[in-house]
């Protein structure tokens, strides 16, 4: 083999190794839910509302909800110290 023929297989079966599936851990990841009950204290929410053209009465309305925990729920054995929500709503005629 030449030197052109052996560089483009090895960085073929280097490519191939780097795509490859991630570990066992990484695929079977388990879902749980969760639940638990906040106050509205230490809680910031910040909201701009755009007025949409095109359409008469749309707006469109971007928030963020941050909340800070003082003694937050452990989850996995970790505690819960800050939470963030973000979204978007569209609403036409109010």
């Amino acid at each position: 083999m030449n030197r052109r023929t052996t560089f483009t297989l090895t960085t073929m079966a280097l490519l191939c190794l780097a795509v490859a599936p991630p570990t066992r851990n990484a695929v079977a990841q388990e879902n749980q839910h969760v639940s638990f009950k906040t106050s509205a204290e230490n809680t910031e929410v910040r909201a701009t509302n755009v007025d949409v053209g095109g359409v008469p009465n749309r707006v469109v309305r971007v928030y963020d909800v941050h909340r800070t925990h003082r003694n937050g729920p452990m989850i996995n054995g970790v505690r819960l110290v800050e939470e963030f929500a973000r979204g978007t709503t569209d609403v036409t005629d109010r």
